[in-house]
């Protein structure tokens, strides 16, 4: 199976031109990609953050490049990582996984934000 990891990039407001930009693959999804690979799946890592430096802050451009990356590999998985300032582009990545994959593409959300929500229940 393919699978796309995915951090969503906060907001302008929350995020501005890279402010506080890490360096480095969040270890949750470095330790998921470890054990999909393991199991024999193929996968990659994209990160909002890094293609939105790439592209000088364009998000427009940014946005299309992560599209691109989906049509190219045809994920049949998409894996969100949502800190609480992602939640709105993460549910950007989500319909455009949607759309641009097909409805029966998956579309999971992990991470500190969606983690938070569901033990409040």
């Amino acid at each position: 199976m393919n699978v796309l990891l995915v951090y969503p990039a906060p907001p302008p407001s929350a995020w501005p031109k890279g402010a506080f930009r890490s360096r480095w693959i969040p270890s949750g999804l470095a330790c998921i990609a470890t054990v999909l690979r393991r199991g024999g799946h193929q996968v990659k890592i994209h990160l909002c953050e890094e293609t939105l430096e790439l592209n000088q802050y364009n998000r427009a451009a940014a946005r299309a490049a992560l599209q691109a990356q989906m049509r190219e590999f045809r994920p049949e998985l998409v894996g969100l990582s949502l800190v609480t300032s992602g939640v709105p582009e993460g549910a950007i990545v989500a319909e455009d996984a949607k759309t641009l994959l097909g409805p029966q593409t998956l579309v999971v959300a992990g991470g500190p934000h969606p983690t938070a929500l569901v033990s409040s229940y």
